[in-house]
């Protein structure tokens, strides 16, 4: 009885925080949907063309594996078998789970104005080394956890700037980058 009382309270931060992120992410999309985007959003697009140089090129080398499917599909495949060669049977079902949902949150959302779309790279990417980082986030070592982590935020920031420079939202990267994490954080608490 008082180790079923632990899980219990062990859990309450990570729902509280996945309700807080699902709560803002609706709030911040149905902002959104009103303007549409935000009045920072064309001040923030300039800013990051004008800043950040090479965008075009970053945005062709991002989209190319999402965009063809098989280099996305191989590397999620070969991400899968070898956690559960590995021994990780259950981070190779979580991976799988946040991919799926990355997927489903883009599909559900195509028929939206492009600009206030979210980035399917950017769902794709960061469900599937989030789903990586979550899964793994306690079997390996601080070093590892920390390039995880790191190549996680990289792939998912770099998509973000590279469609703005191709004329999204900055404000649609930041939900898309919403949806991730409380995506995420979901399945990471139905996971445990």
């Amino acid at each position: 009885m008082a180790q079923d009382n632990t899980i219990h309270a062990d859990a309450r931060p990570g729902v509280i925080l996945t309700g807080l992120l699902a709560a803002t992410t609706a709030a911040l999309f149905i902002w959104g949907q009103r303007g549409p985007g935000f009045s920072w959003d064309p001040k923030a697009a300039l800013w990051i063309k004008d800043t950040i140089p090479g965008l075009e090129t970053v945005a062709f080398l991002v989209a190319w594996p999402v965009a063809r499917q098989w280099p996305f599909a191989l590397a999620v495949l070969s991400t899968v078998v070898g956690l559960s060669a590995s021994r990780h049977p259950k981070a190779a079902v979580e991976v799988l789970g946040a991919v799926a949902g990355g997927m489903l949150l883009f599909n559900a959302m195509t028929d939206l104005p492009m600009e206030l779309a979210p980035s399917k790279e950017t769902l794709f990417y960061g469900a599937f080394f989030g789903g990586i980082c979550l899964s793994l986030h306690h079997d390996v070592s601080a070093q590892t956890r920390s390039i995880l982590w790191g190549s996680a935020c990289l792939l998912t920031l770099m998509p973000g700037l590279a469609l703005v420079s191709a004329g999204h939202l900055p404000s649609a990267w930041v939900i898309s980058v919403l949806l991730v994490a409380s995506w995420l954080a979901g399945l990471h608490q139905l996971m445990r």
